[in-house]
């Protein structure tokens, strides 16, 4: 009946962890500027930085 989702591991290099890190926190920034919720990019953000 509940199916946990899948999970997803991406391998990075150090340069592509950099890139996705910085359009993340661009993204974050303009929904925080639209006055939308950020709350999934910052989930997003706290699992790239651990």
């Amino acid at each position: 009946m509940f199916k946990r989702p899948k999970e997803v591991v991406l391998t990075l290099t150090s340069r592509e962890r950099r890139l996705l890190q910085d359009c993340l926190l661009r993204w974050r920034n303009q929904l925080i500027a639209e006055g939308k919720c950020a709350d999934p990019v910052n989930e997003l953000l706290e699992k790239l930085m651990k």
